[in-house]
């Protein structure tokens, strides 16, 4: 939970004639209010804001008894428009995370164009996509996917033919797989030559 304070506090007078303490204490008894569910800035007993503030009772009824501008006091005690100067962003932050979690997902969901463009085999679109849907927060982004949809394309199992359903192929995981001994094995041996190519030239 956060607080917004706006910048009018900076004409405010009566909060410039607080000294340090007490902007201090109205702060935190700004960010208490802010943690309860409703908006109307109701603070808990004065036990407990010591408690939460690490200090003794004494100190907090003084303190409070010197916001009197902020805080009407009665048997709720509440932070005196709360909703204007220290208002929850809750609902606000809940809103843009969600509006940034759709924006996302429609992206992502875009980049099954990009995927099925590079997967060899485009069988069962519709199944593809139903499959891409499920697996979506699981995938790596897309440039990566297709990158390794290009490096299976190499593997021996796939020039011979036996390329899985994309449907299948994401349903099953299948950006994880590792690659074949043989494919192992030949990217050893093109690194070896690689390497043995270099020392032959810096000779």
């Amino acid at each position: 939970m956060w607080i917004k304070l706006y910048r009018k506090l900076l004409d405010d007078r009566q909060f410039g004639l607080l000294d340090g303490e007490s902007v201090k204490l109205l702060i935190h008894l700004w960010l208490i209010a802010a943690e309860t569910d409703s908006t109307d800035g109701t603070l808990p007993s004065h036990a407990d804001i010591a408690w939460r503030l690490r200090t003794d009772e004494k100190s907090i009824v003084t303190g409070i008894s010197q916001l009197s501008h902020w805080i009407e006091i009665d048997d709720s005690m509440m932070i005196y428009d709360c909703s204007e100067v220290a208002r929850p962003e809750k609902n606000r932050e809940e809103k843009r995370e969600r509006r940034e979690e759709a924006e996302y997902t429609r992206t992502r969901i875009n980049d099954f164009d990009a995927f099925w463009r590079a997967y060899p085999k485009r069988v069962g679109k519709q199944a593809a996509k139903r499959a891409w849907r499920k697996v979506l927060s699981k995938l790596p982004q897309i440039d990566d996917l297709v990158a390794i949809t290009e490096q299976q394309t190499q593997w021996s199992q796939w020039k011979e033919g036996y390329i899985p359903n994309p449907s299948t192929w994401l349903n099953a995981g299948r950006w994880e797989d590792e690659p074949p001994p043989e494919t192992q094995s030949k990217a050893a041996a093109m690194r070896q030559r690689s390497l043995e190519a270099l020392r032959q030239d810096v000779k």
